[in-house]
């Protein structure tokens, strides 16, 4: 069917319509099929509401937690082949913290998360920490539920040698903390 021939079919019958009292009909349909998408929304909505829940009861965890050379934002980061760094130098920690706690109060979404880094040497021992690196503290009008952090390490000082970075998270909310590691390699040029 051609276009002219489609909207002359469409133009026809609205036509019809028209003179059948149809507008009545064709105005219905239009309230109805409104109302479907706004009943549509609420159900995306619930599911939300849900997925707190969920979150809220499920211990604190990691969805991604990476060595980048690049992180810009929420999904946006360039991960490091290897987690294996040339001495003064830095590397970037990128991870999405997942399942930390949503405090409702009215209309309001409350998430409230501190950081605390830690670098361990080989043999365990503590080479550098900074507690409360990082505190997420987000009051909104609408759930959170894609958080990220980035944590730069500068390497300036740290001999060459394995190492362990570790993340802890605390959910303020929640009342509880969380430690995460990821092993990574500075080569010559610290110290």
């Amino acid at each position: 069917m051609t276009r002219e021939l489609c909207d002359a079919n469409v133009l026809t019958g609205f036509a019809a319509m028209k003179r059948r009292g149809g507008v009545i009909l064709f105005l219905f349909l239009l309230a109805s099929w409104v109302g479907i998408a706004g009943a549509q929304g609420e159900w995306t909505l619930r599911l939300k509401e849900e997925l707190i829940d969920i979150q809220n009861r499920e211990p604190l965890a990691l969805a991604k937690f990476l060595p980048c050379s690049e992180a810009k934002a929420f999904g946006e980061y360039v991960p490091l082949p290897e987690a294996k760094v040339e001495g003064q130098g830095e590397i970037l920690f990128y991870y999405e913290p997942i399942n930390y706690f949503t405090k409702r109060e009215g209309s309001y979404y409350e998430v409230w998360l501190v950081q605390d880094v830690v670098v361990l040497d080989q043999r365990q021992r503590e080479v550098f920490r900074q507690e409360g690196a990082l505190e997420i503290h987000l009051r909104k009008l609408s759930p959170v539920f894609d958080l990220y952090a980035i944590s730069r390490l500068k390497l300036q000082g740290i001999a060459p040698g394995k190492y362990t970075f570790r993340v802890v998270i605390h959910d303020l909310l929640k009342g509880t903390s969380a430690a995460f590691d990821h092993p990574f390699e500075v080569t010559g040029g610290g110290g």
